[in-house]
């Protein structure tokens, strides 16, 4: 990203205000779109003509510190979009303490559909950033939206980074998740004692993936890899890893286990509500000790205890074998 341009990128006193907005109607048909640097929206061919492709490109250096930058989408509609970055984000830190903050925000009409991955953003050396993903979804809306965040490059010290989520549907609440993403290194802290919530890993990769054909599942990976079960038609897939590109093979092998088609539900099984038993997994005891007061998982994992016994298919399996003998 380029260090000039009409605002000054300067990386010094003078924060830049910056609001990028687009409107995209049904036939994928980009309406209106208005940019301002460091965040700038373009239309590029899609293979699919009901779809609006958009790329979002960093037109000068940024996040800085100080920085309020914003990407507001709406969707009419049954309008059918894509967001990707052409490039990773970079918040710089420069020696300052101000924060800088990136709110993205999409609003999705009735049946509209959004595929959304804005990138990778590395949190450097002595940079606060805290970013924000708004999503309000109309009647069937479906949206797939991606974040990874690392946290310092590669061999200097992280900076510092809050990710929060606030997800409607029709007006009703379906995720509202704050993650305060600081390794401590800052601050003196015994690491073997307190790793806050990213477990000592310094990326993090997560995925939303909610809409009427959505059918999600709760499956463990392993302590740092989860994809939970919101409701019954979304899922949220969290990954912690200390490698990006590892970190983004999970997430996708995860984002496909937890949304394999399910078996339609005998009369007399669990209900949607509850947790059965081939939803659940049990988990090894961890190399090192995590405050549960502190993990990313504790909220997570609750709520869904090991059961005894087998599961339905395997006691009809033996039904089937004492008949027989």
């Amino acid at each position: 990203m380029g260090a000039g341009g009409p605002f000054g990128r300067r990386g010094g006193p003078n924060p830049v205000i910056a609001r990028t907005t687009a409107i995209v109607e049904a036939g994928g048909v980009l309406g209106e779109v208005a940019c301002a640097p460091p965040l700038t929206l373009r239309q590029v061919q899609s293979e699919a003509r009901d779809r609006c492709e958009l790329r979002l490109v960093g037109t000068a250096a940024g996040p800085l510190p100080g920085d309020d930058l914003s990407v507001w989408l709406r969707l009419r509609p049954g309008a059918k979009a894509t967001l990707r970055a052409t490039g990773a984000s970079v918040a710089q830190g420069r020696g300052q303490d101000e924060a800088a903050a990136l709110s993205i925000r999409a609003d999705l009409a009735a049946g509209a559909e959004l595929v959304a991955d804005p990138g990778a953003l590395i949190v450097c050396r002595g940079s606060r950033i805290d970013v924000r993903v708004e999503l309000t979804l109309g009647t069937a809306a479906a949206v797939e939206w991606r974040e990874l965040m690392v946290l310092g490059r590669s061999g200097e010290p992280p900076g510092r980074a809050t990710l929060r989520w606030d997800v409607t549907r029709l007006g009703r609440p379906v995720l509202r998740q704050f993650l305060d993403l600081d390794l401590g290194l800052d601050h003196g802290l015994d690491h073997g004692l307190d790793l806050g919530l990213t477990a000592g890993r310094r990326v993090l990769a997560c995925a939303l993936i909610t809409g009427p054909a959505i059918a999600p599942r709760t499956v463990v990976a392993s302590a740092t890899a989860v994809a939970q079960r919101i409701d019954d038609h979304t899922l949220l897939v969290t990954v912690l890893d200390d490698d990006a590109a590892r970190a983004t093979r999970q997430l996708d092998e995860l984002c496909a286990q937890a949304q394999a088609k399910r078996t339609s539900r005998r009369l007399g099984s669990p209900t949607a509500g509850s947790c059965p038993v081939h939803f659940c997994c049990s988990l090894e005891p961890m190399s090192r000790p995590i405050r549960s007061d502190r993990s990313m998982w504790a909220q997570i994992l609750t709520g869904c205890p090991a059961r005894s016994g087998s599961s339905p298919a395997a006691t009809s399996r033996r039904h089937a074998s004492s008949k027989a003998s």
